[in-house]
């Protein structure tokens, strides 16, 4: 007997080189390349990111603690495609919207976008042999589990995801049906824990701080194949076991459906006047230079007819661009000048501080704060009338929601520095304001090419939770009736002049608002 199992762990000790080799196979880099590349990943993060310690004191979330938590899993990475489906969860670590990997949803076509902010020298034409590692060795065993994810028939309200409209669930031998329902658990675990414990496995862009709430959640929530359970109106829950039905379907419900075919399928348009209201109704849908053209000459129509006293520009849904596109448009409305104060900083590293003392062409000013040594510069900020104006003299609007990013944001954060500019809507839940965009940053061993956040809007703030620049100056509380529009009614219907007027809670606050 003892002999027997002496030959089988002495096989065992022969094979065992064989049976490393194989599981390497699909690896085109060594374990010790993985980890220099992840401490590399770490060291940029820790010296070129201005949000961590910011966000750590909002909400307790440590960035590089989860950093670390992740590098042990190196060690059982299979495949290229593992091993860069470990760097994209370290990516997604970050939860910031500007940050996420050059992958094959990245184009390296988008390089360009990046060339005036990039300050660390990329290998672009290595950039697509690092395609290759995505498709060319399946996901492994050692992967995590597969995730799904119920896109818009989960939505987040006010502290709890409800499911929207009827999800049906179909198994080999079994149906499930699940409506009107909130979404409690994930294996057992209270569904708020696992989002904060699984950010990594969630899409970054789709991360948000709940400020009221004090939590992290995720629209487009991905899920574990596994146990979730749901909590109807009456409080009975149901045990879901999602390994058991792969088919899955999405409906509205007979009501919801009601709630549709109440407004007329009136296409919407980019502007509107409401005459009894005198206010102009803007819709920017995206930062998208050559946008504004259009929206101007409307303008020019409205106000050689009439003289309207309020401004609103509604960048929901709108998820950046170029800030040209509402520079330009706010230029054409207004007679005179509007200044605001600008204060970007980047952390005081000497290749990114002497990078933006070149392009921007002015001395940066050094200090400390929230436990970090940043370099900043301090301008002022203008918008210029047009020499073809329209002479608006009154207020502008800004709507916001929790979808407005990057370039639209930085239209709707100057509501806090004019009296001109008034933000109506829901906190964003990112750390957003006036900044340059991300900058590009590359792996030495594996050429994995991330982009990340590298300034941080510091103007006019008095603590950490200022950085957010997200706060509307009115707050809208939207139901699940509205939100059930927002998601489900068709976009060239939903901003329609019916429905803007008589439904949409946010443009009524700027009705009402005197």
């Amino acid at each position: 007997m003892h002999i027997k199992r002496e030959i089988h762990s002495l096989l065992f000790l022969i094979m065992l080189p064989f049976f490393l080799l194989a599981q390497d196979s699909h690896l085109s880099f060594s374990r010790q390349q993985m980890y220099e590349d992840y401490n590399q990943f770490v060291q940029i993060v820790r010296d070129y990111n201005p949000q961590i310690n910011v966000r750590e004191i909002v909400t307790g979330y440590n960035v590089l603690s989860r950093l670390e938590s992740l590098r042990p899993r190196i060690d059982s990475v299979c495949s290229n495609h593992d091993y860069f489906k470990l760097l994209e969860n370290a990516v997604s670590t970050l939860v910031d919207i500007h940050a996420y990997a050059i992958s094959p949803t990245r184009s390296p076509f988008w390089m360009p976008l990046y060339h005036n902010t990039t300050f660390k020298a990329i290998d672009t034409s290595a950039i697509r042999s690092v395609m290759r590692y995505y498709t060319e060795s399946p996901a492994s065993n050692c992967s995590d589990n597969p995730s799904f994810s119920f896109g818009s028939f989960l939505q987040y309200i006010d502290g709890k995801y409800y499911t929207m409209g009827e999800i049906v669930l179909k198994g080999k031998n079994s149906k499930v049906k699940i409506c009107e329902s909130i979404l409690t658990k994930v294996n057992g675990e209270n569904v708020d824990t696992y989002v904060y414990n699984n950010l990594h496995k969630q899409i970054g862009a789709f991360v948000r701080w709940d400020h009221k709430n004090r939590k992290y959640y995720c629209n487009m929530l991905r899920l574990p194949l596994s146990q979730i359970t749901f909590q109807d109106r009456e409080g009975n829950e149901k045990n879901v076991n999602m390994a058991l039905y792969p088919v899955k379907l999405y409906r509205l419900s007979s009501g919801q459906k009601k709630i549709l075919k109440q407004f007329p399928k009136t296409e919407s348009k980019n502007v509107v006047y409401f005459e009894n209201s005198r206010v102009v109704y803007i819709r920017i849908p995206v930062m998208s230079p050559g946008i504004e053209e259009p929206i101007i000459d409307e303008l020019f129509h409205i106000f050689q007819d009439y003289n309207p006293e309020k401004i609103v520009f509604d960048v929901r849904n709108n998820r950046g661009g170029s800030d040209e596109v509402w520079i330009n448009i706010v230029e054409r409305l207004i007679c005179d000048t509007i200044s605001f104060p600008t204060c970007i900083a980047v952390r005081n590293q000497e290749d990114i501080v002497n990078y933006c003392h070149k392009q921007w062409q002015t001395q940066l000013t050094k200090y400390n704060c929230f436990g970090q040594s940043f370099a900043c510069v301090t301008d002022t900020f203008t918008l210029d009338p047009d020499s073809f104006n329209m002479g608006f003299k009154g207020c502008f609007y800004v709507l916001q929601d929790q979808n407005t990013l990057s370039a639209a944001h930085s239209l709707s954060s100057l509501c806090r520095y004019s009296d001109r500019f008034i933000s109506v809507g829901i906190p964003t839940g990112i750390l957003a304001g006036r900044g340059v965009g991300p900058s590009l940053f590359q792996l030495s061993n594996s050429k994995f090419t991330f982009a990340m956040e590298c300034d941080i809007d510091f103007t006019e703030i008095s603590d950490a939770l200022d950085c957010y620049q997200d706060n509307p100056e009115i707050l809208v509380q939207t139901s699940l009736e509205e939100e059930i529009m927002r998601n489900f009614f068709h976009p060239k219907y939903m901003y329609s002049e019916q429905y803007l007027f008589n439904k949409d809670t946010f443009l009524q606050s700027v009705f009402n608002h005197r």
